[in-house]
């Protein structure tokens, strides 16, 4: 992992992945946490989890040196070659460089967390999808973009919060609710501007974004541009993200594109409405059918249009509410890290 400090999606999922796995005795599990950052861990590590800590610098939030890139490579080889783990796994456009330069003295997985039409350097990622042994993506969508990899198969994200549904009590308190990092990708601009329909249509609404990101300056500006400081507020990233699905009315998910996107089962494990917009490859996996909520095109008057119709229907509401807890225990950890168990010790056993 490129390092523990970040509060995002991925990290939580790989974190938790490793406590799992850890803790069960499922396989000893070791990390190797590439880049040196200022801040603590964004999610607590379990003690039984190694961990081994290169220390690289990294030189900007968007842009990394080569050099850096091909230190990070050697090192991570070095750690191979001092652990001499069964099985590698790494994700994200740092598993694309480790796996696209070389390979390692050991099998590799590589996990797809976002549509592989969305990675830069696709020659790089092809070098990556042919030098590994496996690809596992969230979707089945997602694994059909990978065509010249060796093997490719599909384990989704799992629901890792404690679901606890309170629909009547939320339903009553008109609390428009996104969560995730403040970041382009993340659309929560167009969020705002669809924001300035609903509030002239249900005044008494209010809309909350949780996340931290370097978006937080510009969509303050835009949220005060479009004076709507009283029914909008920019929230820290929070640290009990149920207490926050508990209070929602609806939860929008607004992004460019989703590898499979956990608030989306989060939310629906807690019985709340999702509006989200129909983008590759998660949001269509999970709404396809309609049910635990509404896939809109991604625009403004699409997103106010869905918010306010279930607003607006207390029996579409309470319909979409009870459909999501369903939907949700699909995605339980423990079925879910069964398979990953299955995929790790059948490269053992090779």
């Amino acid at each position: 992992m490129e390092t523990l400090a970040i509060c995002g999606g991925l990290e939580r999922i790989m974190t938790d992945k490793m406590n799992y796995l850890a803790g069960n005795r499922l396989c000893e599990v070791v990390l190797i946490e590439v880049y040196d950052y200022p801040d603590g861990d964004a999610f607590e590590l379990s003690p039984l989890v190694k961990r081994v800590r290169l220390g690289i610098k990294k030189h900007s939030s968007k842009i990394v040196k080569p050099m850096t890139f091909w230190q990070v490579t050697h090192r991570v080889a070095e750690v191979i070659q001092q652990e001499k783990p069964d099985v590698m796994t790494s994700a994200g456009l740092l598993g694309v460089y480790l796996y696209g330069l070389r390979r390692y003295a050991c099998r590799m997985i590589y996990e797809s967390h976002q549509p592989r039409f969305t990675m830069p350097l696709p020659w790089l990622v092809r070098r990556m999808e042919q030098n590994v042994d496996t690809v596992v993506c969230l979707t089945d969508g997602d694994a059909a973009e990978y065509r010249h990899a060796r093997r490719v198969t599909v384990i989704p994200n799992y629901l890792s919060l404690t679901a606890s549904t309170d629909v009547e009590t939320a339903s009553q308190q008109h609390r428009i609710v996104a969560l995730g990092r403040l970041e382009k990708a993340n659309g929560y601009d167009l969020l705002i501007r669809a924001w300035q329909q609903i509030y002239h249509d249900l005044p008494d609404c209010s809309l909350h974004i949780y996340g931290e990101g370097r978006e937080r300056e510009p969509l303050q500006t835009l949220i005060n541009t479009l004076q709507l400081e009283e029914s909008v507020t920019l929230h820290s990233a929070t640290d009990n993200p149920a207490a926050v699905y508990r209070s929602a009315d609806i939860v929008c998910v607004t992004s460019e594109y989703e590898g499979f996107s956990l608030v989306i089962i989060e939310a629906m494990a807690h019985g709340v409405p999702v509006v989200a917009c129909d983008v590759p490859h998660g949001p269509r996996h999970l709404l396809a059918e309609g049910r635990g909520g509404m896939l809109v095109e991604r625009n403004a008057e699409a997103i106010g249009k869905a918010v306010l119709a279930i607003e607006n229907d207390p029996a579409l509401h309470s319909r979409l509410a009870s459909e999501g807890p369903d939907i949700a225990a699909q995605y339980s950890r423990e079925r879910i890290m069964r398979l990953w168990a299955e995929e790790i010790n059948n490269f053992q056993a090779i």
